[in-house]
């Protein structure tokens, strides 16, 4: 793929991560909890920043592919 179109990509999973950070933990605490897990001592608001620290990452990890000139072939 071009670095355009993996840019896009990350950026759109980047809005996913950033939109969804309050969600995603609790998707993944009700797939948890079919298989008995006790997570008690897990921090939800940690959980959160760092679903939205990957998102901005990810943004610009797009944004510097987007910028980088690709070689001719």
């Amino acid at each position: 793929m071009s670095n355009k179109k993996w840019s896009a990509v990350l950026f759109l999973a980047s809005v996913i991560f950033v939109l969804g950070s309050t969600y995603i933990p609790d998707a993944f605490f009700k797939l948890l909890s079919l298989f008995d897990y006790h997570y008690t001592e897990i921090r939800m608001l940690q959980l959160i920043k760092s679903f939205q620290l990957c998102g901005v990452l990810l943004t610009c990890w797009g944004i510097a592919l987007l910028l980088k000139k690709e070689e001719p072939k």
